[in-house]
């Protein structure tokens, strides 16, 4: 009986001991995962306004590599890069503007405390795949069961998930697609491609890769 007692106890320890792994695998993931997207969520900005406060100093070193005849055309290319990165960031800001402001009135409506804070947050946060639905259900959810119960916590989440579906359909394919001069139809292809591939950061990425690539190829094919 010791034995038998002493075979079970090491099972359940060995079972916690496998949990408690695999949740920490999951933690980590996520914190890469978060981290990355982060790290490129400022950057792209970053290097957007670094690129034009830079752009003579890249120029005139371009002029004593490229062959003259190609400096107006290499300037030109770089000029167009820079437009689609700007109007991709100006484009995302847009977008978690309105997704903020959707938050907010849909939570107003339901009479949810804190309805203006949560929108404001939700629109910062929404500049990050991902992390705006976040920020935006799990407090409204909270707030939602501690004023009017299960049923009002099942409206809002099923409202916010309405607003970021309108987002990922509609709003982020018009808006970024006519700033970054893409198809609608290429930047969704971008964005599944992109998040196949390399997952939220390439869900970040993908539009801004994809239209400079289509300057490059574009700006190549009238050489």
């Amino acid at each position: 009986m010791p034995r038998d007692g002493t075979s079970v106890s090491l099972i359940i320890a060995d079972g916690r001991l496998r949990k408690q792994d695999g949740l920490e695998q999951t933690v980590t993931s996520v914190l890469r995962s978060t981290s990355a997207i982060l790290g490129a969520a400022v950057l792209v900005p970053v290097l957007a306004t670094y690129l034009q406060l830079d752009a003579p100093r890249y120029l005139r070193a371009l002029e004593r590599i490229v062959p003259a005849d190609r400096v107006e055309y290499v300037r030109e290319t770089i000029a167009d890069m820079y437009a689609v990165l700007d109007g991709f960031v100006r484009a995302q800001i847009v977008v978690s503007a309105i997704v903020g402001l959707l938050v907010f009135l849909a939570l107003q409506l339901l009479g949810i405390p804190f309805a203006l804070t949560i929108g404001v947050i939700t629109a910062v946060v929404d500049l990050i795949p991902y992390l705006g639905g976040i920020a935006a259900i799990l407090p409204s959810v909270v707030l939602a069961l501690a004023s009017g119960g299960f049923a009002k916590a099942a409206i809002v989440v099923v409202l916010i998930l309405a607003i970021f579906e309108f987002e990922a359909q509609v709003l982020s394919p018009q808006l970024v697609g006519r700033r970054t001069r893409l198809p609608v139809s290429m930047v969704v292809l971008a964005l599944l491609v992109g998040g196949e591939l390399f997952g939220p950061l390439g869900l970040y990425l993908a539009v801004p890769v994809a239209a400079m690539v289509r300057v490059a190829l574009a700006r190549g094919l009238d050489a």
